[in-house]
């Protein structure tokens, strides 16, 4: 029932598992402008009858709800709102906490509903990337000079790397990308490298790389990372944070902190180094139970001659990944390529095959 242009009286029928009676609901609602911009949605219950037809002995329940948008600035030209959701339950009678606790989420999934409807990832990812790619080759940026060093060890790490002859092969997921694979110290240390080339500019690839998506935050979990922090410091360099599993729950889980640093080198070149820090562990403290580990990787992104009007960037990526504990270098064997896996990522994201074979056909 419409009752004005900001309320209305809604009557429904909450089916209920099997040996409780089914729960009738009259609410109203109204909504209200708020003064700091924000809106907000009140549900509470209302007095009278329901005529449900068949639904006879229904138990009459109550709810109320306190629903809150409020506006944030926007993100490259989409809205954005935080909300936020208050709600208490009577279902009259007597039901078991249990069944309460099953059904609850269900009820509070209304968030993730309204996230859903309005979920513009990709397009909010794609418009960042564009412009950190921007930045990345029009915007001077200047150094300290422990991000100055922290890049100068990554460049000696990387080419300590490319001239070792202790790598070996592994199984890559992508025929298009070369993986190589080396333990120090045991099996707990393990060095990784890859390579391959994407049809696509240095600047984007770096942007790709550098840049927390929000896709990736989506498809985190199914990563194995349980949880992310990352703290902006300037335009080329912020901390990240991570929780991870290794091979779901039969080990510990392990941290990582570190810092992302991007620069520009000679001849078009751009450089991503990843080290580790202990900046910022009372802020974040390294949780009981988990174990700290340690990480290096360094990024290379190298301009090539272009086919046709397709940019080409030569990627290589070198990572040296320290677990912390006691790993059989089986399991580092099995761990490892998903590391590397990255690269496989990036080329597919960007790959224009079909407009190379397109203008080698011409040829």
């Amino acid at each position: 029932q419409e009752a004005g242009h900001n309320n209305k009286v809604v009557a429904f029928l909450q089916k209920m598992p099997f040996g409780f009676h089914d729960r009738e609901f009259k609410q109203g609602f109204i909504w209200k402008k708020n003064a700091d911009d924000s809106t907000s949605v009140f549900s509470f219950p209302e007095e009278g009858q329901i005529d449900f037809g068949n639904a006879m002995g229904a138990v009459r329940g109550s709810t109320r709800a306190l629903f809150k948008a409020t506006n944030l600035k926007q993100a490259h030209k989409f809205p954005q709102c935080k909300v936020s959701l208050v709600q208490h339950f009577d279902l009259g009678g007597h039901i078991p906490a249990s069944i309460i606790k099953i059904r609850m989420p269900k009820i509070l999934e209304v968030i993730q509903r309204c996230s859903n409807v309005f979920r513009s990832n990709e397009e909010i990812d794609n418009a960042e990337l564009m412009s950190m790619a921007k930045i990345m080759g029009q915007v001077p940026q200047k150094y300290n000079p422990a991000e100055e060093m922290a890049v100068e060890e990554g460049k000696f790490f990387f080419t300590k790397c490319l001239e070792s002859k202790n790598f070996y092969e592994i199984k890559s997921p992508d025929h298009e990308v070369q993986m190589k694979m080396i333990h120090v110290d045991g099996a707990r240390l393990v060095t990784g490298f890859a390579t391959t080339v994407v049809d696509e500019s240095v600047e984007m690839c770096a942007a790709n790389e550098y840049f927390d998506s929000r896709v990736f935050r989506r498809n985190a979990k199914k990563n194995g990372i349980t949880n992310v922090d990352i703290v902006n410091i300037n335009e080329h360099s912020y901390y990240y944070f991570t929780t991870r599993k290794i091979l779901g729950t039969m080990l510990h889980l392990r941290e990582g902190r570190n810092i992302f640093t991007w620069m520009k080198g000679d001849y078009g070149k751009i450089y991503i180094s990843v080290t580790d820090t202990k900046d910022l562990s009372e802020d974040y403290p390294v949780k009981s139970g988990n174990i700290l580990g340690s990480a290096q990787t360094f990024w290379s992104f190298e301009p090539l001659s272009p086919i046709g009007v397709v940019a080409q960037t030569a990627v290589t990526m070198v990572t040296t990944v320290d677990f912390g504990g006691n790993i059989p270098s089986q399991v580092m064997n099995f761990i490892a390529p998903r590391f590397l896996s990255r690269m496989s990522d990036l080329r597919k994201k960007f790959d224009k095959s079909k407009d190379v074979d397109a203008f080698n056909r011409f040829q």
